[in-house]
């Protein structure tokens, strides 16, 4: 789903004095008695940006936080680790809460945090099984590829996580470029325009090709700053979104007024700052070490670097 892909930075007090998300990799060292910290609510962690925290953290030889986060109208979960060493920018997690088990694509940002910390996140739906799990559960334990498991207490997460939900309904998702003054509702009603009715909210959920309920979310974004949105639109699951875990598409309205859909398939989407015709190059993420770009050629985004 998304989700949203803002990049920021804290310093490493503000990260120490209010916990940030929570950051996994690819090599991570498990810890065996972790000391886990009741969540708190911090309801503007990054003033600029709008966004509401809430988080626990392990203390132990290291800082790992599991946080739930919420930027522009869009909810995160998101990890935050000091020793990360991740071999793949993209990354599979599974997380274990009282038994019941929930499988998350991660995508690490471009450039490590202060003092060699990473981070990675991925989209989650408001209202979906997994915040819903994360609020009444007693704990969770986080495993993936190169560690055996990371255990975070759940204690207080309920009351923190549920006011950044209220925070996030409040906040239309909107970002990248230049910003459109609509409200939730005119959101609302430009992704179902754009999507031909198939998803008709900013958040919620739709029946998938195996069909299941999967959960969505969709962004407006001004790829080209001409002032009019295009809509991406990231719907989680494995039956559509493969190995990735997540499926995807961007809507651009063609010099005709008609949305036309660019992408369509499996993939985390990433804007690159170069751009080509006005529009930025755009790289699309997934299992491996290697996720082709995709270029505007001015009526459409096509392939630009490929992997072999």
């Amino acid at each position: 789903m998304k989700g949203v892909k803002m990049t920021h930075h804290r310093t490493l007090s503000h990260r120490l004095a209010l916990p940030a998300m929570l950051l996994l990799g690819a090599s991570l060292t498990a810890h065996s008695t972790p000391l886990s910290t009741p969540w708190t609510h911090d309801p503007n962690p990054s003033p600029e940006l709008g966004e509401s925290l809430a988080t626990t953290c392990i203390e132990d030889e290291d800082i790992s936080c599991l946080s739930v986060i919420c930027r522009e109208g869009s909810l995160y979960l998101e990890f935050d680790s000091f020793s990360v060493s991740p071999d793949e920018r993209t990354f599979g997690v599974d997380i274990d809460i009282d038994g019941e088990h929930f499988w998350l694509q991660l995508r690490q940002q471009d450039t490590p945090i202060d003092y060699g910390t990473w981070h990675a996140a991925t989209p989650v739906d408001t209202d979906g099984d997994l915040i819903q799990a994360l609020m009444s559960g007693r704990s969770a334990k986080l495993s993936s590829k190169g560690f055996s498991g990371m255990d975070f207490s759940l204690r207080g997460s309920s009351p923190a996580i549920d006011s950044v939900r209220h925070h996030c309904a409040d906040t239309p998702s909107i970002s990248h470029g230049s910003r459109s003054d609509s409200g939730r509702e005119d959101a609302d009603r430009i992704v179902a325009e754009a999507t031909g009715g198939h998803f008709s909210r900013i958040k919620g959920f739709v029946t998938d090709d195996c069909g299941e309920k999967a959960g969505y979310s969709a962004e407006l974004v001004d790829l080209n700053d001409d002032g009019q949105p295009e809509v991406f639109v990231s719907l989680e699951g494995t039956c559509s979104g493969g190995m990735t875990g997540v499926w995807m598409d961007l809507y651009i309205k063609d010099r005709r007024g008609r949305w036309q859909s660019q992408f369509g398939f499996p993939g985390i989407y990433e804007i690159r700052k170069t751009k080509h015709k006005g529009f930025p190059d755009i790289e699309i993420g997934g299992p491996g070490f290697c996720f082709p770009v995709w270029r505007w050629n001015g009526r459409k985004y096509v392939i630009h670097e490929r992997c072999d």
